[in-house]
């Protein structure tokens, strides 16, 4: 089957967001089988069609200066998305990535539909009402709450980021492929040595945009309770997000963001190529996650940048990290997401020394080449096609019959 295929979401792809990472790693992959991939998003405004690394892209979205304006957006993206599949005389299939409204899945579903042609969906996030201020009411959650429960119907085909969700699909009469969350990890470059200086401070960082579901205020709380032998021997770096944001939004104590105050360093938004660097020159990435519906669902693109960079991962073990993170060989297991829990992973990434750290950066950039690598799973995504191609077939057959 030769052809295009049609990758449409609502993220600001190219700019690299985590969304934008799986989407251009299915692009990538995609084009390896021989299907050229289209990525439509929402990123800055593009006049014309764009070469983003060998992808070509454009941007649904209009610019403007009022507020207004700029919400229509959303309402007459189905009519650009119409003109834009008209012009695509060799599609072959639609693959509709996280950020799309129901009424845009809906569309896109039905041309696909109507074309005869390969629709699929990514499923990457379920969310949990404790997420968001609102709960419930919340618009993105209602949203996805419909796509789960509505959207999502026996006989489609979809991938699904973790075991969570495949088997709630399985369960729904989906047909799913799982694909965790996957980039081009060859193109990253590790940095495999760390200093070998007796005074050396271990660095450690967190890099992302937390709101409520990372618990960065554990943390904040495990560092500021750390034993008097380990204080002034570390640095720990918040990309993402700056001092304020970290007690207003984060919810950590002023007093634990206090005490740690001078070991603290706040870089706020950065690049995506600053970000990659801080954290491939940091010892260890830390992540704290509760055990909710969303992290069950959900994969942490943080936490395989930061393998694929050779940096090992401190974290409790949420989505299907155990299938991933192994204690004191890529990096340190936390038994809860409590202040207690962390500390006492923190404290035994204290005790490595430079050639154990040495290994387990190596360890790390290996599980990422083994497991997250968008080339491993180019034969999930073919079956998923010619899975896909051959339902189609056999409808057209019955109906001729």
């Amino acid at each position: 089957m030769d052809g295009r295929i049609l990758l449409v979401s609502g993220l600001r792809y190219p700019e690299g967001d985590a969304g934008s990472v799986r989407l251009h790693a299915f692009a990538k992959a995609f084009f390896e089988l021989g299907h050229p991939a289209i990525v439509v998003g929402l990123g800055k405004e593009t006049e014309d069609f764009q070469e983003y690394d060998n992808v070509t892209y454009c941007s649904m979205s209009h610019e403007s200066s009022h507020s207004y304006p700029s919400k229509l957006n959303r309402v007459f993206l189905t009519r650009r998305l119409a003109r834009l599949i008209g012009g695509i005389d060799d599609l072959v299939g639609i693959v509709a990535f996280s950020g799309l409204l129901p009424n845009e899945l809906c569309f896109l579903k039905r041309v696909a539909k109507k074309k005869g042609i390969l629709f699929a969906f990514d499923d990457v996030e379920y969310y949990s009402p404790a997420e968001f201020s609102t709960g419930r009411l919340n618009f993105s959650y209602l949203c996805n709450s419909w796509i789960q429960k509505r959207f999502l119907r026996k006989g489609m085909s979809a991938i699904a980021i973790s075991t969570f969700l495949e088997r709630y699909l399985i369960d729904r009469g989906v047909k799913v492929k799982r694909i965790p969350a996957i980039m081009n990890v060859q193109s990253m470059k590790p940095a495999l040595r760390p200093s070998n200086s007796s005074n050396r401070k271990t660095v450690f960082v967190y890099a992302g945009s937390p709101g409520k579901k990372d618990y960065l205020s554990s943390i904040v709380k495990a560092f500021s309770s750390l034993d008097d032998r380990f204080s002034s021997r570390y640095e720990l770096h918040l990309v993402g997000l700056d001092r304020e944001q970290l007690i207003d939004e984060c919810g950590a104590n002023p007093e634990d963001v206090c005490c740690i105050d001078a070991d603290l360093i706040c870089h706020g938004r950065v690049p995506r190529d600053e970000v990659m660097r801080i954290v491939s020159e940091a010892d260890f990435s830390v992540l704290v996650r509760p055990i909710m519906r969303y992290s069950k669902a959900g994969f942490p693109t943080k936490f395989v940048e930061s393998f694929a960079l050779g940096t090992p991962v401190i974290s409790n073990l949420t989505s299907d990290l155990k299938m991933y993170l192994k204690d004191e060989e890529n990096g340190f297991i936390a038994d809860g997401c409590d202040e207690e829990s962390v500390r006492i992973a923190l404290q035994k990434a204290f005790e490595k020394d430079y050639l154990s750290l040495k290994k387990m950066r190596i360890s790390a950039r290996k599980t990422a080449e083994e497991c997250f690598d968008y080339r491993i799973y180019t034969k999930e995504i073919h079956d998923l096609l010619c899975r896909e191609t051959n339902d189609n077939a056999s409808a057209d057959l019955s109906r001729i019959r």
